[in-house]
C-alpha cells in the first residue's frame, strides 16, 4: 500500500498537512493510524464475544454492535480463544453400579471424578484422566450417543482387567456383577454451612436413569 493507494480513501487536505514528512515518517504514521482504527475494532468485536455469553445464553447483539459483528464473522479475526469458552452451568454426574443378587445395587468408585460425598475434589494439572473426563462428556447427551461409554459397561461385566485398573474402587472383586446400570445425579458444591453440619463436599439429587440395566447375552 504505497502513497498512491493511501491517497485514494483518504481525503487530499489530511495528507497535505504532512508533505513535509518523509517517506518514513508518512509510512510510519499511516501504519500507526491504520493499526488504530483495526485495534479499536478488534478490541469491540473481541469484547462483544466474550460479553454475549455472560449476559445471556440467548442473547444477541443488536444494532450497530450486530452489523459490525456479522460483517467481521466471515473473516474470523475474533474468536472466544478457549477450547471450553462456554461452559454448564450445572454439573450432572453418572454413578455406574453392578448387581448379583435381587436386591442391592453396588457402585463403583472413580479415581477423579465425584462420587463419594464425603471426598474432596483432586488436583490432576496436568494430568489428564480421560475416563473421568469422558464421563462428564457423557452427561452433554445420552447413552447411545456414546459408544466408550457403553462399550465400558460391558467391559465392567466381564470383569475385564485393565479396564477396572482405571478405577478406583471394584465392588465386585472376586467375579463381576450380572448386571450394570447407571444413575444420573444433579451435583453441587455444599455451602460453608452445609459443610460445617456435615462436612461433606457434595450435595446430589438423583434425576433418573441414564443406562437401563443390562446384562451380557447368555447365548
Amino acid at each position: 500500500m504505497d502513497d498512491g493507494f493511501w491517497s485514494r480513501i483518504i481525503p487530499s487536505h489530511f495528507v497535505s498537512g504532512f508533505k513535509a514528512f518523509g517517506a518514513r515518517q508518512k509510512e510510519i504514521f499511516f501504519k500507526s493510524w491504520i493499526a488504530g482504527v483495526a485495534g479499536v475494532l478488534i478490541l469491540c468485536l473481541s469484547v462483544t464475544h466474550h460479553l454475549v455469553p455472560l449476559v445471556s445464553r440467548n442473547y444477541e447483539p443488536t444494532g450497530s454492535i450486530r452489523d459490525l459483528y456479522s460483517l467481521a464473522q466471515p473473516f474470523h479475526i475474533t474468536s472466544r480463544y478457549g477450547l471450553f469458552a462456554v461452559m454448564t452451568t450445572f454439573r450432572p454426574e453418572i454413578i455406574i453400579e453392578g448387581r448379583n443378587d435381587g436386591v442391592r445395587w453396588r457402585a463403583y468408585g472413580f479415581k477423579w471424578k465425584p462420587g463419594k460425598l464425603m471426598h474432596a475434589p483432586a488436583f490432576v494439572a496436568p494430568h489428564q484422566p480421560r475416563l473421568d473426563w469422558q464421563m462428564w462428556f457423557a452427561t452433554l447427551g445420552t447413552y447411545e450417543q456414546n459408544l466408550l461409554f457403553l462399550r465400558f459397561a460391558v467391559k465392567l461385566l466381564e470383569g475385564s482387567e485393565p479396564v477396572l485398573k482405571l478405577i478406583a474402587y471394584n465392588p465386585f472383586p472376586k467375579y463381576p456383577p450380572k448386571y450394570v446400570r447407571a444413575v444420573l445425579y444433579d451435583c453441587r458444591f455444599t455451602d460453608f454451612s452445609e459443610w460445617e453440619n456435615d462436612t461433606s463436599f457434595w450435595k446430589r439429587q438423583r434425576s433418573g436413569l441414564y443406562l437401563p440395566p443390562i446384562r451380557l447375552s447368555q447365548s
